[in-house]
Parts: structure tokens; sequence; C-alpha cells
């Protein structure tokens, strides 16, 4: 590291390369599958997409489209990961992703309103790598994980391109291409990537072509109409960007006749395809009260949003929006602002400390001020970078309300950081180019704070993710192939013996050559925990094959409330009719100590099969301030 912020030979592609790969490659290792915003959604639809399926589905008041069934065992436990803060993932949570088959032979509907207006572009990379590897039926771990490197590698190789290609503010982009949001997203199924390197592309090669000695060529042309269309495809809010189109010096063109025959060329089919597209993807809308109540939870939609009424009232009441884009901007939370650096999980709540991120914002000031060519904006070419900067904040804001927000609640209830990647850049362009201090040395700057950052925010999927919260960890699996001397189960641990009850039956299994058999009115797979106190936290995991069995943990104790806790629902039916439970209990009432025990129960007229037990009791949770 030191070798680097002493080599003044060190180019800023180079080192914004060697960075990226590093670091990028440690997101991808170690942040789990699907814990960044709408990521669920996110490969639901690029899957959708890698069946030659470009718009969604629309039946019974839902939106979305037919997916594998197997698709609901791989996410299951990622969903349920995602939204449990005590959480924690091991190795085997990852591994078993290796060994879901992709079978296509069943099919369910899955629910993605909130990405179903994306258009193909978004996720023409993940798609295409689907469509590839499909016919093969490999594992959906290998097609995900697959999906996740192609991407990044694919984002890093443009970004690397732009900052090489760029003539101007070529450190400012390498510290904003390091930053910790953009490389944690690089590694998810997002559609931000494809939208941000389009981004960059375009104002790489605007500003090429305004700093450039040659005059515009057919082929110049043609790039910047195909970056053009496809920009808007990818994300419609970013339309604001073409305004930098009139940056270019009208000399550039070769005459008056010919600058505004590439204007012409490369606005009127860009602004035909932003209506089209709009006018498509509009007819597939579905309000919060008009979707189907069983399924609002999955398709991310906001309660009460309702996208004609939020326009009607935006029309009829024009100092509304004015407000509303006030009131976002300025606001106590700027959570914009933390997200834009550095955060994680599905709604990017996981910051780095802000004496860590504030900062950064003055070493991106830093070194835009300093401007290591020399060139400048003339006054007419700044507005201009103000005016795309301010038009896709405005449209940003805009959508944001339209189709999420409660309508009438005055305010864009989520502006994440992540939005404003490809705009941000405009803005520090702006203000930087206003003043123009003494060249200095930009690399260890640079290099200082992209460590930093980047070593806080590994620490942070550390203990999102992995760092334990609880002292005291006993997990129990059985998977009742074997049974003790009691004619009891043996399970991975001994203090802990699940009742056999006579249950063992070969009948039927998930796995191994044993299953425990409930015949009606039976119970059975009885366990105990001892000395359990507040705080503590059970999560049982248990497949069951038949309708109705149920799962108690029940329990009491010295000063203690009766407690009871039971389940008979699942979260994944696999096409064996194996049902997946998960069940999650902690215990809150004050308590000296109890005893927690466990059974299954079938109250039906059939019997029912039990596999693959784990029970985990976690104990002494350590207050966040002591992690």
């Amino acid at each position: 590291m030191l070798a680097l912020i002493t080599c003044n030979g060190l180019k800023p592609h180079n080192l914004f390369l060697a960075f990226a790969l590093f670091f990028g490659i440690v997101y991808f290792l170690f942040v789990p599958p699907f814990q960044s915003p709408d990521e669920f959604n996110h490969f639901y639809k690029a899957y959708h997409i890698s069946e030659g399926k470009f718009t969604p589905e629309k039946t019974h008041n839902r939106l979305g489209g037919k997916m594998p069934a197997c698709i609901e065992e791989f996410y299951a436990p990622f969903r349920f990961a995602a939204i449990t803060p005590d959480f924690r993932f091991k190795c085997r949570h990852i591994t078993e992703t290796f060994e879901i088959g992709l079978e296509q032979d069943s099919s369910v509907f899955a629910d993605f309103a909130n990405t179903s207006n994306y258009s193909p572009i978004s996720y023409l990379p993940q798609a295409t790598l689907i469509a590839i590897m499909r016919p093969f039926h490999p594992s959906l771990g290998l097609i995900y994980y697959s999906g996740r490197l192609m991407t990044f590698l694919l984002l890093v190789f443009v970004f690397y391109h732009c900052i090489k290609t760029i003539p101007v503010y070529k450190w400012l982009f390498v510290l904003l291409g390091l930053l910790p949001i953009n490389l944690f997203i690089a590694n998810t199924f997002s559609a931000d990537n494809v939208t941000n390197s389009l981004a960059f592309l375009w104002i790489t090669y605007v500003f090429k072509y305004t700093f450039t000695k040659d005059q515009l060529t057919i082929k110049n042309i043609v790039l910047l109409l195909i970056i053009a269309l496809t920009l808007p495809l990818a994300k419609l809010v970013y339309t604001g960007l073409l305004f930098l189109l009139f940056i270019i010096p009208k000399e550039k063109f070769g005459s008056l006749k010919k600058q505004i025959s590439a204007y012409a060329i490369i606005s009127i089919p860009t602004f035909l395809l932003f209506w089209w597209w709009t006018k498509l993807v509009s007819g597939y809308y579905i309000s919060y009260n008009n979707y189907h109540p069983d399924y609002r939870i999955l398709a991310g939609l906001a309660p009460n949003s309702d996208y004609h009424q939020q326009l009607n009232l935006i029309i009829n009441q024009p100092s509304y929006f004015f407000k509303v884009i006030f009131y976002s901007i300025f606001n106590s939370n700027q959570h914009y602002l933390r997200t834009y650096i550095s955060s994680f999980g599905t709604q990017l709540y996981h910051n780095v400390p802000n004496r860590i991120w504030i900062p950064i914002y003055g070493v991106i000031l830093a070194v835009a001020f300093n401007c290591e060519t020399r060139i400048v904006f003339n006054l007419h070419q700044k507005l201009l970078l103000l005016l795309g900067f301010l038009f896709s904040l405005i449209l940003l804001l805009l959508s944001q309300h339209l189709y999420w927000d409660p309508v009438g609640s005055g305010y864009v209830w989520l502006i994440q950081g992540r939005y404003l990647t490809p705009i941000f850049p405009l803005l520090f362009i702006f203000i930087g180019d206003w003043i123009k201090v003494k060249n200095y040395e930009l690399r260890p700057i640079i290099i200082l704070s992209v460590v930093i950052l980047h070593s806080a925010s590994f620490y942070i999927i550390y203990k999102i993710h992995y760092k334990e919260p609880f002292s005291k960890i006993l997990e129990v699996r059985s998977g009742f192939e074997n049974t003790d001397t009691n004619n009891d189960f043996i399970s991975s641990d001994l203090s802990v013996t699940p009742g056999n009850h006579n249950n063992k039956s070969s009948l039927q299994k998930r796995s191994g050559n044993y299953s425990a058999l409930l015949v009606p009115g039976a119970y059975g797979i009885t366990c105990t925990f001892k000395n359990i106190l507040p705080n503590d936290i059970f999560e049982l995991e248990i497949w069951r094959k038949g309708m109705g069995g149920t799962a108690v943990l029940t329990g009491g104790g010295k000063n203690c409330k009766p407690i009871y806790a039971a389940t008979n629902s699942f979260i994944f039916k696999d096409k064996k009719g194996w049902q997946k439970m998960y069940y999650r209990l902690q215990i809150v009432e004050p308590c000296d100590s109890s005893n927690i025990s466990f059974f299954v129960y079938n109250p039906n007229a059939d019997s029912i099969y039990f596999d693959d037990l784990t029970l985990i009791h976690k104990a002494g949770y350590i207050a966040e301030e002591n992690q």
C-alpha cells in the first residue's frame, strides 16, 4: 500500500482497477445473497427477461411473472434473514445454495411489482448469462454468484474505461467509483449497475468530445446516440443527463447545420423511446389498495400509494410538489447523504459512523477543487451541468413520490444515496469548477480515504451478517436417523435428546433413511432447554410432509409468565411435498429462569412426517454499544 502512495507514475485508471478488484472481491465473498435493496425482485426480473419475457405478467391483481418453483427454496432463508436483525449467516447457508438445482418442470407466480417497469436493458448482463446457463441445469447458487461476478467485472471494466478516457476530473471519478456503496451494489443483482455504467459512459464521452481537438465524426454521434437511447431505458429519471449534450462546443460539429442535425438525431429518437416505454409500463401499474391483499408485502408497495391520485394532487396543487422537493432534500434525516457513501442491508440502514462518512464529502470537494488538467468549463457549460443535475433530481423525486409514497404524504419517504450515483458527479464538478486551488498530490488523500472507508465497511458487514450478538449459542440438529439406549433420537449435542415415542419411520424421508412419523392425535420429538433468561432467542427449523402438523415451544419457571408459541405455517414447499417450517421466539417477559420444551403435534386425521430438525438457543445477549 505504501508503494502505491509513493509511486509517482501511478495513473488514475490503474489505481482504480487495483483497488476496485481487491475490495470488490471481498464484497463478493462476504456479502450474503439478497441482502441489498430489492435484490429478490431484481433477481426475479432478470430471470423473467432471460426467458424472453420483457414485460411483466398481470394477473389477479398481481404483477410479476412465473418462475421455477425451486427459486422459492433458494431465496426463502435469505428473505427471512433480510428482515430479522439478529439473524447471522453461517457457511452452510451459502454452500446449500449450490445444492439446489434449477428445475423448470414446475412453476409458481412471483410478485416483483417494484421492478416490473424496468426495461431489459437494466438486466442485460445478468439475463444473458442466465439464458446461456439455463439449458445446462446448473445450481441456483452457481447462477446467482456467476451473475454477481459478471456484473461486478463489467462495472469495473466500464468505470476503468471511463477514468482512462475522460479528459478532466479523473481523480474525482476514481474516488467516486471506489465509494463502498458502488462496489457493494456492483456485487449484487441490481439494475443500478447497468444504469451507473451508462451514466458514466455518457458523461465520459460528452466530456471527451467537449475537450477534444478534432471535430465529431459520424461514429462519435452514433456512439452518443446508442448511449442516449439506452440510458433512459435503464432508468427514465436520468433523462436529465441528456442536457450535457449541449455543452459540446458548436465548432466541434463543423457547422450549424451539422450541429442541429446531430441534436435532432440524438434527441428525437431518445424522446420518442422515453415516451413509448413510459406509456407501455404505465399500463401495468397497480396501486397499493388494488393490489391483491395477500401479496402486497411481496410487491414492495407502500401503504396508500397510488400513482394516479398522487399525480392528480400534484397537478391540482402546483405548490404541493415544490414543498415535497424542499422537505425531501432539507430534512434532519439526511439518509441520502449517508447512503451515497457507504451503507448496507436491504434498506441501507447500516452505515459507517458519522465521523467517517461526513469528512469524505470534504475529501470529494478537495479533489474536485484540484483540477489536474487546468481545463475548466465556461459559464454556459457550468449552468448546463447544474441543469442536468437538477432536472434528473426532480425527476427522481417525482418518480419516487408518484409510485411509492402515500398520497399526500408531503415528502419522499426514502431517497437512497445509490440513486444519486449517476448525477452527483455533475454537482461536485459544478461546485469544484468555480474554485481552482494550487495543484497538489491527490493519491495519498484518495488512498487513505478509500482504505479507511472500506475497512469500516467490512466491519459493518461482519457485524450485521456474521458477528453474533449472543455470547452462548447451542445448536441442536437431528435427522432422526439413530436412537440411543433409551430409544430417544440422537442429536448433534448429546445434552439434548429429542424424544422418540416410537415415531421413527422409513416410509418417508427427506434425507437419510428415516423420518419422524406422527399418527393422528400423536405428539413427538420432545426435548427441553433449561435456564432460559430474558432476551434469549430460539430458532426452529424443521421439514414437514403433510398438512396441519404443529410445532410448539412452551415453558415456564420462577417468576415467569407462561410461555407458549405454536406454528403450523411453512415458508417453502419443495417438489417432493416437503414443507420447510421456520419459527423464531424471543423471550421478552421478565423472568428469573425458565425451561422451554419443544415438541410437534398432529391434530389431524392423516399421518404427518417430520425430518431434518434444527433448534438453536442463543443466550447472553451483548448490547450494541459493547459489540
